[in-house]
């Protein structure tokens, strides 16, 4: 991993610090930059930045580039939040309608398995 220098991290914390204050939102979230972390997605691809909980972590080496992903990533902590509620009643949703399948399918499997049985 690339060496940190104190001066580069105040400087995205200002830089966050900025955002917050323009968009008038996100009081609550911190940054941790970490030059050089290598982590990958669910599906593989390498992240140069994720926000966990209210923290947001840079993984990018080159600071200009690290800003960039802050931004990146703070815009996308709130439209993760607006789109939050509605991806949680989709998977509510979706495994009301697989227990009932379930239960559907189990009452035809032993339907079939009586009627089979049948000599």
């Amino acid at each position: 991993m690339t060496s940190l220098s104190s001066k580069q991290q105040a400087d995205l914390l200002e830089e966050l610090d900025k955002l917050k204050r323009k968009a008038g939102l996100g009081f609550e979230l911190e940054v941790q930059w970490i030059p050089g972390k290598v982590k990958y997605s669910k599906e593989g691809k390498e992240l140069r930045g994720e926000v966990l909980g209210n923290k947001i972590f840079v993984y990018d080496s080159n600071f200009d580039v690290a800003k960039q992903t802050l931004k990146h990533e703070f815009v996308e902590y709130f439209i993760n939040q607006a789109i939050d509620p509605y991806r949680r009643a989709l998977v509510s949703s979706i495994s009301f309608f697989e227990d009932r399948a379930y239960n559907q399918r189990e009452k035809i499997v032993k339907a079939l398995v009586k009627l089979l049985s049948l000599d």
